[in-house]
């Protein structure tokens, strides 16, 4: 098994997930927060992830999009629907996996090996495969507090 399989894999069930989770769901819904409304909402964790598919595509050496300007909220509680639409943000988190379906399956050992300077994860995380390890895994734990906030 080479480097990739794993980790095309894991952002594959994400995005298979990601459906299971949002494809019904209003926008209503999609701004809704748990504890008491001061949680975050499945628009700002979407938005989130988004983030992290752009920071994946950028750390593959694909196209930089950078569609967010600054994070969907400097507050991990906001709703995150003054800034973005439901529907629009997931036609972005489509448009970022289908970039990352691009790009990942050229990536090279070399690639993988690159220590990043400023990851958008833990201090621990150094290298680039480092971080994809990290993304894929932080998209699954967002997707699993998803499934708590969102309307059963």
């Amino acid at each position: 098994m080479n480097t990739i399989t794993p980790i095309l894999e894991t952002f594959r069930y994400n995005h298979f997930i990601m459906g299971l989770l949002t494809d019904d769901l209003s926008e209503k819904h999609a701004v809704w927060r748990m504890r008491g409304q001061t949680g975050s909402s499945v628009t700002w964790t979407v938005g989130h992830l988004c983030r992290l598919r752009e920071e994946t595509i950028h750390l593959l050496n694909g196209p930089q999009s950078k569609r967010f300007k600054k994070p969907i909220s400097d507050a991990l509680d906001a709703d995150g629907s003054k800034e973005h639409d439901f529907q629009a943000l997931m036609d972005v988190w489509n448009e970022l996996h289908d970039g990352v379906e691009r790009v990942l399956p050229d990536a090279t050992e070399d690639i993988f090996q690159t220590v990043i300077k400023k990851p958008m994860a833990p201090p621990q995380v150094k290298t680039v495969l480092d971080a994809l390890i990290f993304y894929g895994w932080h998209e699954a734990y967002h997707m699993g507090t998803m499934a708590m906030i969102r309307p059963h």
